[in-house]
């Protein structure tokens, strides 16, 4: 084989993502049977590792669908968007290689972040809707118990929020425009 200087970074890229899903479906066929096992085996009644099997599930197939390219046209123009943000007022015709190169690494970075959060928040979307509609199917009460999946679920899901875009999350542009606009609004009242 070649050395590692002569293959394109994009394929040096590709196979790491690629190793990575391949590891990630090495644990989920560990881990899930042995929670199945384990929940037969100390609590047959209520079959818990089903939120498991699918929560983890999904995420399992977003890591497919990078992995192996899948979803090229949706991450391309979401890309698109973060370099456009990260090179908003520069003249990207005089940045040096090494300033795009930096640039195309941050976005990655980002991009690559987004894609974790958005795989997580679907998850929880998902899990705890069926966690519900099999609680109403089965003709039960819902109680405060029922949610207790989605409230420290939620908590971490907004951790993870916090942690992809910090202040943004709730101070973005468009807040600061509004309050610049409210505090000219009530100057010229004065």
């Amino acid at each position: 084989m070649e050395p590692q200087q002569h293959i394109p970074e994009n394929v040096q890229k590709q196979l790491k993502n690629i190793k990575g899903f391949y590891g990630h479906l090495t644990a989920f066929c560990i881990v899930i049977p042995t929670l199945i096992a384990v929940n037969l085996w100390l609590m047959p009644e209520f079959q818990w590792f089903w939120f498991s099997l699918i929560g983890w599930g999904i995420g399992l197939f977003f890591h497919y669908l990078e992995a192996f390219q899948k979803m090229p046209r949706l991450m391309h123009s979401l890309e698109e968007s973060q370099i456009q943000k990260y090179t908003k007022g520069l003249n990207t015709a005089e940045l040096t290689a090494v300033q795009q190169a930096e640039i195309k690494y941050e976005v990655e970075k980002k991009i690559k972040k987004l894609r974790g959060f958005y795989g997580h928040f679907i998850s929880y979307i998902i899990v705890n809707a069926i966690v519900v509609i099999s609680e109403l199917a089965d003709g039960s009460p819902l109680s405060l118990g029922l949610f207790n999946l989605a409230i420290w679920w939620g908590l971490g899901l907004l951790a993870h929020a916090i942690s992809i875009f910090g202040a943004n999350l709730f101070f973005d542009e468009a807040w600061e425009k509004r309050k610049i606009e409210a505090f000219m609004k009530n100057s010229d009242r004065k």
